[in-house]
């Protein structure tokens, strides 16, 4: 099975606080390799671990203000050149995942 190089942007409980308070447009953004049959199913996926981690990242604060991702229109994308984005070592430190299982959102945590 292929796997797709899946990037999107988010915004954290701190941006959110100071984008709004501030006129700021500031977001992170985190990529993942998903292992799936097709582009179409990797980027499915990928918008339910995008959704999936924005939740955990405001439950971790304590945050009630945080946003449904999906209704947020952040960019994200499965990346069609990875090496031409990505330095090979960024690559591979990478989180891996099937279509269906979640990466470590620990890792990921500010």
């Amino acid at each position: 099975m292929p796997r797709h190089l899946f990037v999107f942007g988010y915004e954290t409980p701190s941006q959110q606080r100071n984008n709004r308070a501030k006129g700021w447009d500031d977001e992170d953004s985190v990529a993942l390799w998903i292992t799936a049959d097709s582009e179409p199913a990797a980027l499915e996926w990928g918008r339910r671990v995008a959704t999936d981690f924005v939740r955990q990242l405001y439950a971790w604060e304590g945050s009630e203000s945080a946003y449904d991702w999906n209704d947020a229109s952040f960019a994200h994308w499965i990346e069609a050149h990875p090496g031409e984005r990505f330095s090979p070592d960024d690559l591979d430190l990478l989180q891996q995942v099937q279509a269906g299982e979640h990466p470590d959102f620990r890792a990921w945590r500010p």
